[in-house]
């Protein structure tokens, strides 16, 4: 029997957005936190606009209506 020498220790892939695009399900989930909260719910494109944002640029954009001290009962 032949051991063949591997030529890799590790493979990584870049899933999102590359094997999977996610940014529906991204969109969703910004839109139902905000529905949770009871605030202005973005459109999808709003939603998808913050996608690969800060989290404070995002939130600043997608939930324009919430008070930055109410923040992390979005991202919790």
């Amino acid at each position: 029997m032949t051991h063949r020498l591997r030529r890799f220790d590790l493979i990584v892939f870049d899933w999102d957005g590359t094997l999977f695009d996610s940014t529906a399900l991204i969109v969703r989930c910004i839109q139902d936190a905000c529905r949770d909260l009871q605030i202005d719910v973005p459109s999808d494109s709003q939603a998808a606009y913050v996608i690969g944002l800060g989290l404070q640029d995002a939130l600043q954009i997608a939930a324009p209506g919430l008070a930055r001290e109410r923040y992390p009962e979005l991202t919790s």
